[in-house]
């Protein structure tokens, strides 16, 4: 479940950030601020929580690929409005996706101990 939230609670802050575009309140920043603020600190609670296999690199790889090219086109504005707006948050997750790399990459997984290589490694059994 960990895995899953790690890798779709990034999408849910830039779907959060497109709602919000069309709501109008005196402090919708403060809002957006907060909102955003409690959904990272849930993101790295799932990054920490979860195993750092070569899937869950691959996709926070893919993601951040994704945050980078979307925010190259929203800077350099090629007649897409829409990634003007987005433009902000997709930095701000550029940077959050980094460190979450950093953090997944020193979450080893469990080492299971089969049979199979127990039976070679005679000598170190750990069991």
């Amino acid at each position: 479940m960990n895995k899953i939230l790690g890798i779709i609670l990034p999408y849910l802050m830039v779907a959060f950030i497109g709602v919000m575009q069309f709501v109008t309140l005196p402090q919708k920043l403060v809002l957006e601020a907060l909102v955003i603020g409690i959904i990272i600190s849930l993101w790295f609670l799932c990054l920490q929580k979860s195993e750092g296999t070569v899937m869950m690199k691959l996709g926070m790889i893919l993601n951040l690929v994704i945050f980078v090219v979307a925010l190259i086109l929203g800077i350099s504005n090629l007649h897409l409005d829409i990634l003007t707006d987005f433009t902000p948050i997709l930095a701000l997750l550029s940077g959050c996706e980094c460190v979450g790399l950093y953090i997944v990459s020193h979450n080893k997984t469990a080492l299971t101990m089969t049979y199979k290589y127990s039976y070679r490694n005679r000598r170190r059994r750990y069991f």
